[in-house]
């Protein structure tokens, strides 16, 4: 028994040096702190930044937790890395433009938009104590730190994070130095040489977790550097505050969009359309590109001069005021800035020492110790009073050492454990013991469903590629090294959403296409296609045993989960009970990969009667599509079929193939309008949009006559019939429908599936029967006879009784979520007591 608490001891140090500072001594320095500083730069971003009309600031919008312009605010700046303007493009053109980083023919990351950002920066004592005389990072700064996602950029798989990072807070025994901001100059790579770039480490609070993970409790653990809304730094209570100043579409900037689409005679809407049609933005290892903005890569120089062309292009766009230019500011001057801080040695006990003296230099205003006199250096003068003083560094806490005086590991891996605490061995056996003994609690069944056929559409923002060796239209995957057929097929229904091909317009016309709302001229998430695809489905039994009499959700169908890139959209950091229950995560009963379908016939921007939308999880459903794995993808099973193969409820629950797809801009008639300035059509949304056009917007009135009478249901269903129409005439179309086809008729659906009854309980005992309707084929109970009701025959079997499955929580519906990390099949707060019973008496013996 003694061990047992030995050991639990033992872990509870663990957990405290991972997530609080170890207590520390206070450490006297003279009263003094850093003199604010205002530094501009720059960052790459996927999306553009959002503008609020009421704050007068533009802001970040993400899938979670951007509800306030507040969370907005913080978004854009919560545990990233920026860099000085002047080094914006080495980072594009190191890691984004390179053909072989390709990710579906977009740069990697999606390196889309270039920020421009005023920010002002107080660093706490401690961190300027820690580097005050460290050549290698930049003076005024603290050490650069790699940030991925929201959060400090592991080190190794392990998910071992770097002492810089932890010392933000002064986790795992390191200094607590603050959530100081980190800078170091990044000049020579193999792609490019800058010689004027730096790149900064901002880490907010939580700076351990990525975005989607952050909570509450963890901010509050972890304190940041970002000052709330309105508030300036004062390197105590916060480190960094800024302002948006304005951005720009790097597809324009590097000539893209001014270059013409050899398929359709118009120019580019953007680089994925450019590289569809077999361009190059650059290939390094053949060193070639079909723009000229790129050329000579490896020279400084040329750099420079790349560097200024997208100071002065950034520039022109704010002349022209135009669209989202009217709000943004102009990139103030070196000059202008050096005037306005203080100068180095102010900040910098180095600059106050340095012989000559130090500069400013840059719009990111880096402090440069100067190796000789010159009229930009800055000595301090004989009798200055306010230079940087010598500072006494933060205290560093003794680590931890075991019965012997060795370290004990602070971020322990199972072989740690069991070399210093052999008991967890036993633990772990006994557990997969359980686990394996909880199996056991699901119920058999010996009834399975009858497959269905379902007609489905999906909004996307690019075309699917067809696959001439297998005959069919895939999606590209999403991460460039799975280029497997077998890859690609499964990345285009990998945990994702779809709609009833009649209700498909309601997301595009709720979400997609105000302009008074989505900023830039894209729409939201770059909607752009709609796909039609043929779908196959057998839902697992215990799926239509635990909800089959459910009438909140379509018969034969489970309720519905919202999917964002590639897995379930979690709460905060709380997945769905339905999303925990596709494989009995947290304690809830594994009912299996589900299809979920419900209405969605209320919105109140686009009323659609037959909306209806549809959840297809695939494998690894907790995980984004980047982050799956292999050993995630075989503990959470999907239920995608292999191609080829058709679902049977056990080893996969659907199966499809796309029919064929329509540009949205061709839908509405914009490629039909003339643009006044090139006399040619349009070739996208996005120039008729930067030539004044408005496709929708709720604030003005003004729209296409496509989206006349939005709010009216009849309208909306007619706008759906019109599109069903456009689609039939893409597909008569030889060269436009070349490899699509056609979608069946409802009649021909209707006639090759079950009846109702065969696959519903509460249809198999509906007065009235169910009927089949849309081209999704959902059943839907009728409320009096009709021809196309269908009644269970006296003759036709009563549906079975069938069994739930029960969770490890104790019951049929386990508890509410869990975790979006929690991946485990078993609630803990149930096995954990009885594991440590018999694990006692296991010891004891």
């Amino acid at each position: 028994m003694v061990r047992i608490v030995a050991a639990a001891a033992a872990l509870c140090a663990f957990v405290a040096a991972d997530s609080t500072p170890a207590p520390t001594p206070s450490i006297s320095n003279p009263a003094w702190k850093m003199t604010a500083i205002t530094s501009v730069q720059a960052r790459v971003q996927a999306d553009p930044p959002t503008w609020d009309a009421t704050n007068q600031k533009f802001g970040l919008v993400l899938k979670q937790n951007t509800n306030t312009f507040a969370e907005r605010y913080r978004a854009a700046m919560d545990t990233v890395n920026t860099a000085s303007p002047e080094g914006a493009l080495f980072y594009v053109q190191t890691e984004g433009i390179n053909k072989a980083y390709d990710v579906a023919c977009s740069r990697k990351t999606n390196m889309s938009y270039i920020w421009f950002m005023n920010i002002t920066i107080v660093q706490p004592v401690f961190a300027l104590a820690e580097t005050q005389a460290d050549i290698s990072v930049i003076p005024e700064f603290g050490h650069f730190v790699a940030m991925d996602n929201g959060m400090c950029t592991p080190l190794d798989a392990a998910g071992t994070l770097s002492e810089y990072c932890l010392e933000f807070t002064g986790l795992q025994y390191t200094a607590n130095l603050g959530p100081y901001v980190g800078g170091e100059k990044r000049e020579t790579h193999q792609f490019a040489n800058y010689t004027d770039n730096y790149w900064y480490s901002f880490p907010n609070n939580c700076f351990t977790k990525s975005f989607a993970a952050k909570n509450d409790a963890c901010r509050a653990a972890q304190p940041g550097g970002l000052c709330p809304l309105g508030v300036k730094p004062d390197g105590v209570n916060c480190t960094f505050s800024y302002d948006v100043l304005g951005y720009l579409f790097i597809d324009d900037l590097v000539g893209i969009t001014n270059l013409t689409n050899s398929q359709t005679g118009q120019p580019y809407k953007n680089r994925v359309e450019f590289c569809k049609d077999s361009k190059v933005e650059y290939d390094f290892d053949k060193k070639y590109s079909d723009l000229t903005f790129w050329n000579d890569p490896l020279n400084a120089t040329a750099n420079a001069n790349r560097t200024s062309y997208m100071f002065e292009f950034y520039n022109n766009l704010l002349a022209s005021g135009t669209g989202q230019y009217k709000y943004m500011k102009p990139l103030p001057s070196s000059k202008e800035l050096t005037a306005a801080n203080p100068p180095c040695y102010v900040n910098s006990n180095l600059c106050a020492k340095a012989k000559f003296g130090c500069r400013r230099k840059l719009m990111a205003q880096v402090c440069e110790v100067c190796d000789s006199a010159a009229s930009d250096c800055v000595v301090m003068p004989s009798g200055a009073t306010n230079g940087a003083p010598t500072l006494n560094k933060q205290y560093v806490p003794i680590k931890p050492t075991d019965a012997n005086g060795k370290p004990v590991p602070l971020s322990p891996s199972s072989g740690d454990m069991e070399k210093h605490f052999p008991f967890f061995t036993m633990a772990a056996r006994f557990l997969s013991l359980v686990l394996a003994i909880s199996e056991l609690v699901y119920a058999q069944n010996n009834w399975t469903m009858t497959s269905i056929r379902s007609v489905q559409a999906r909004v996307q923002s690019v075309v699917p590629i067809w696959d001439s060796t297998n005959g069919v239209w895939v999606s590209q995957p999403y991460i460039p090294s799975d280029t497997a057929f077998a890859d690609e097929y499964r990345a285009t229904l990998d945990t994702v959403n779809t709609a009833s091909v009649e209700g498909a317009l309601m997301y595009v016309q709720s979400e997609g296409i105000d302009q008074a709302i989505v900023p830039g001229c894209l729409r939201k998430t770059n909607m752009s296609y709609i796909w039609f695809f043929d779908i196959h489905i057998v839902q697992p039994t215990y799926g239509i045993a635990q909800y089959g009499k459910d009438t909140s959700v379509y018969p034969e169908y489970c309720p519905y989960m919202a999917m964002d890139n590639g897995m379930c959209t979690p709460t905060g950091t709380t997945l769905s009970k339905t999303c925990l229950q596709v494989f009995g995560g947290n304690g809830q009963p594994n009912i299996g990969p589900c299809v979920g379908g419900e209405n969605r016939t209320t919105n109140a921007k686009a009323p659609y009667p037959d909306n209806v939308w549809f959840s297809f999880p695939g494998s690894c459903i907790t995980q984004t599509f980047t982050a799956k794995t292999d050993a995630c993808r075989a503990s959470q099973k999907g239920g995608e079929c292999p191609f080829g193969t058709l679902p049977d409820g056990v080893k996969c629950t659907y199966s499809y193939s796309i029919l064929g797809y329509i540009s949205i801009d061709d839908l509405v008639g914009i490629t039909s309008l003339v643009n006044t300035k090139t006399n040619q059509n349009y070739a996208s949304r996005n120039e008729f949009c930067k030539a004044g056009g408005i496709e929708f917007n709720s604030a003005t009135g003004k729209h296409l006559p496509f989206w006349d009478d939005a709010l009216n249901i009849t309208a909306n269903s007619q706008r759906s019939q019109q599109m069903i129409d456009f689609y039939a005439t893409i597909v008569a179309d030889p060269v436009k429908g070349k490899n699509m086809k056609p979608l069946p008729s409802l009649n021909t659906l209707s006639s090759s599936n079950p009846p109702c009854y065969l696959n519903s309980p509460i249809c198999s005992s509906a007065q009235y029967g169910c009927r089949r309707r849309l081209y999704a084929q959902v059943c839907t109970v009728c409320s009096s006879p009709a021809s196309d009701c269908v009644v269970r025959p006296s003759t036709a079997s009563p549906f079975p009784t069938l069994q739930k499955a029960v969770g490890t929580a104790g019951s049929a519906s386990g508890t509410n979520g869990g975790s979006v990390q929690g991946n485990s099949a078993t609630s803990i707060s149930i096995v954990l007591p009885n594991l440590l019973i018999l694990l006692v008496a296991f010891v004891l013996i």
